[in-house]
């Protein structure tokens, strides 16, 4: 049982799933929720409807960690052999019941977030979050670029569901206080942005990497199609466009702080 109980928590990566929490804490409680309380805002989510949230996410993530590996046995075998253990150490079938187990939970705590925040049309999100995910395992890997970008974007979603979920509440700072609100509203945004582009181009690395298993499966990345010389091209573009944002998102906020401290002055 301990032994079974070990393996699941190798394979949701749970150092990922903390990092997500982590994310989403220090996002939510540090930098939205005391901004709105100096100007007497309260956040959405407050309590259990901000853990039900991480929650959420955190089993989406995991769940798809998990299926991700389970569709992925074969090509394991070849470029991680030491760490294949799906088929060998646990069957196939565990992995689907936790896989179930991780979605049924993350869907409840969707729901109790959908219900705290009023939005009860919102809860097509996580759904169709794991529909996404499983696509990808299932088929968009084998697509050039399409995969990169879905695994990508999921990496985004982490953030932005954050600044989603308190939507409302951002538009009453911008209205109440718009120099903070638009500071709070565009980090959110580019920090969504620049965790596109970063796990972009760490999928064009791990593509790379990848290429021996990818290859012998028939999936069809872009390293398998295109070749290692045109993957490191494509890497090195989103890397220069990743540089030039991080460096813009760098400057725009000194300069944005530095004329918020004049205007208060």
């Amino acid at each position: 049982m301990a032994n079974k109980v070990n393996l699941f928590i190798k394979g949701v990566r749970w150092p990922n799933l903390l990092f997500i929490a982590l994310t989403q804490y220090l996002l939510h409680q540090y930098f939205l929720k005391q901004t709105l309380a100096a100007n007497s805002l309260d956040p959405i989510l407050n309590g259990y409807g901000f853990w039900a949230l991480c929650l959420s996410t955190m089993c989406l993530a995991g769940g798809a960690n998990l299926i991700n590996d389970y569709f992925d046995i074969d090509t394991d075998r070849i470029n991680r052999p030491e760490k294949a253990v799906i088929g060998v150490t646990i069957s196939k079938k565990a992995v689907l019941r936790w896989y179930a187990c991780t979605q049924i939970v993350g869907m409840i705590a969707a729901a109790y977030v959908t219900y705290i925040s009023g939005r009860w049309s919102d809860f097509w999100i996580l759904p169709g979050s794991i529909a996404g995910l499983y696509y990808y395992s299932y088929k968009a890997k084998s697509v050039p670029v399409l995969g990169n970008i879905l695994v990508a974007g999921f990496c985004a979603v982490v953030i932005l569901i954050v600044y989603y979920a308190e939507y409302p509440a951002i538009q009453l700072l911008i209205a109440k206080n718009y120099i903070s609100g638009k500071l709070i509203q565009n980090a959110f945004l580019w920090f969504g942005l620049l965790a596109f582009l970063s796990n972009w181009w760490r999928e064009i690395t791990k593509d790379i990497e990848d290429l021996a298993g990818d290859s012998a499966q028939h999936i069809q990345t872009f390293v398998v199609k295109y070749g290692v010389r045109a993957s490191k091209i494509y890497g090195g573009l989103i890397g220069i466009v990743l540089f030039i944002f991080s460096l813009y998102f760098f400057i725009y906020n000194i300069t944005f702080s530095y004329l918020t401290l004049i205007l208060w002055l």
